[in-house]
């Protein structure tokens, strides 16, 4: 009896440590959906990408991220137009891996209701090859203004929002 548990052990434990090597490459790697998704990003640089205006320009970050999203995939986040709603998709989302290092064509969120310093409305957009794609909010067109660095500056260390990234791998 106790050679079958130590066998059986054995096997999970190699199972185990092939899941996490397939986890730490999927980590590590950009998926062919995140291409899509920043293909179509850069596609509206400039541009309205919600031009029918359901959400006011001034918070339709979430609405637009969304939107590439679906157009990239054939299906959005969820959440609609709030980033605690999509913040609360990705992370239930089978679909969506949260990662600590983004590639192009992931998404970077700073979900509302999470700002430690009291602000309101959080941001959400697409990671590019040098800055990060996002709604403008006084024009509603897709720009982009942040970096990386630029972004936890204004988002995290002023605004006192958490700074979140998922990674579409299905």
């Amino acid at each position: 009896m106790n050679k079958q548990i130590i066998s059986l052990l054995r096997k999970l434990i190699e199972l185990n440590q092939q899941l996490l090597v397939y986890y730490i490459k999927r980590m590590e790697t950009q998926s062919e959906q995140g291409k899509r998704i920043y293909e179509v990003a850069f596609s509206f640089l400039g541009k309205d990408v919600t031009p029918r205006d359901n959400t006011p320009d001034a918070v339709a970050c979430m609405e637009v991220v969304n939107e590439i999203v679906r157009l990239a995939t054939g299906k959005p986040i969820g959440g609609g137009a709030s980033t605690y709603l999509g913040f609360a998709a990705l992370h239930d989302e089978k679909r969506f891996l949260k990662i600590n290092n983004p590639l192009t064509g992931d998404i970077i969120i700073s979900p509302s209701g999470y700002s430690s310093k009291g602000y309101k409305n959080g941001h959400a957009g697409i990671v590019g090859k040098h800055h990060i794609l996002s709604n403008f909010s006084d024009t509603g067109k897709l720009e982009d203004y942040y970096t990386l660095e630029t972004w936890r500056k204004q988002f995290g260390e002023i605004m006192g929002f958490p700074v979140f990234y998922f990674r579409v791998i299905s």
